[in-house]
């Protein structure tokens, strides 16, 4: 425990530390950049609910597939794990290899998503990513009883990784630039909003259902 204490602590410094930096450079490269003339526009309301279609769209798919994949790898996929695929192993080495298999997601998306974007960036295709991606996150559920529990993860990592390195940029191409953090804003509050009330559908499921039953 006192390991994982030091480890949290020291990123957490880190983290303070990168945003004290940005603090800096931002005040000084705007301090440097030449003013000019703003043009005063009044807040509306209207500019918040008066956004395109496919924007709104791009947000319900990004509060789907978030709220399918981060909750399961979060809550419940230690037990889901331990309690199906690892049913026959000792319990301390079930619980080690469920953990490693749900780590695989975000290792998946450390590795990916630079080389994804940096791909969405050349060719594009940002519609038929988000498709696939969310395609593939049924076909993982559907299976998940049969996969293995790192090819599941691995294939949840997969979903991961292409539906937010394709959705994000997509977001600011169906806006106007004027409503640019407004359109971000609402996004990542509904995209909260999905994090915050599917836990808790999910630990009433838990609390009602048989023990270890996840069918």
């Amino acid at each position: 425990v006192s390991g994982t204490f030091w480890v949290s602590a020291v990123v957490c410094m880190a983290s303070g530390l990168c945003n004290v930096v940005s603090v800096y450079l931002d005040r000084r490269y705007t301090d440097q950049a030449p003013e000019a003339p703003a043009a005063k526009k009044e807040f509306s309301l209207r500019d918040a609910v008066d956004m395109p279609m496919q924007y709104w769209l791009l947000v319900a798919l990004c509060v789907i597939l978030n709220v399918g994949i981060l909750p399961f790898n979060n809550i419940i996929a230690a037990a889901f794990f331990v309690g199906t695929q690892f049913r026959d192993l000792p319990q301390a080495e079930a619980q080690q290899r469920a953990g490693l298999a749900m780590s695989l997601i975000f290792f998946v998306a450390l590795v990916g998503k630079p080389t994804l974007g940096a791909f969405i960036d050349r060719v594009g295709h940002r519609t038929h990513l988000l498709v696939l991606s969310a395609s593939l996150l049924g076909i993982t559920y559907a299976e998940i009883f049969e996969l293995p529990p790192p090819l599941s993860m691995f294939s949840l990592g997969f979903v991961y990784t292409v539906f937010t390195a394709a959705l994000w940029p997509s977001l600011a191409l169906t806006v106007r630039p004027r409503q640019m953090g407004t359109a971000y804003g609402i996004a990542v509050a509904l995209q909260n909003a999905g994090l915050a009330t599917v836990p808790l559908l999910v630990g009433h499921l838990q609390a009602t259902s048989p023990p270890q039953d996840f069918r």
